[in-house]
């Protein structure tokens, strides 16, 4: 395999912990303010439904994680790319 086509794999590699890093993160953080919630509110199974789904429109309309969203978005769009882009790119490699 020439040495740029595994350049690329390896920028596809490190693209891809990033992406599963800030997506990790954010899921911890959701889940850990439902959890919060839930514990504020008491209630069951569906009330803990309730917060989950709360915390996740949150997550797409809170001005306080709009920095955190905006970087996932970017690195999810480059991960898309990079994936697409790979036939080509092996082919110049």
């Amino acid at each position: 395999m020439p040495p740029f086509n595994i350049a690329i794999l390896i920028l596809m590699g490190l693209i891809f912990a990033l992406w599963g890093f800030l997506m990790f993160r954010m899921l911890w953080r959701l889940s850990r303010q439902s959890l919060d919630a839930l514990g504020e509110s008491g209630g069951g199974y569906f009330a803990w439904v309730g917060h989950s789904l709360r915390a996740f429109g949150g997550f797409f309309s809170d001005p306080s994680v709009a920095t955190e969203r905006r970087m996932l978005i970017w690195v999810t769009v480059l991960l898309m790319l990079i994936i697409v882009a790979q036939p080509v790119l092996f082919r110049m490699g």
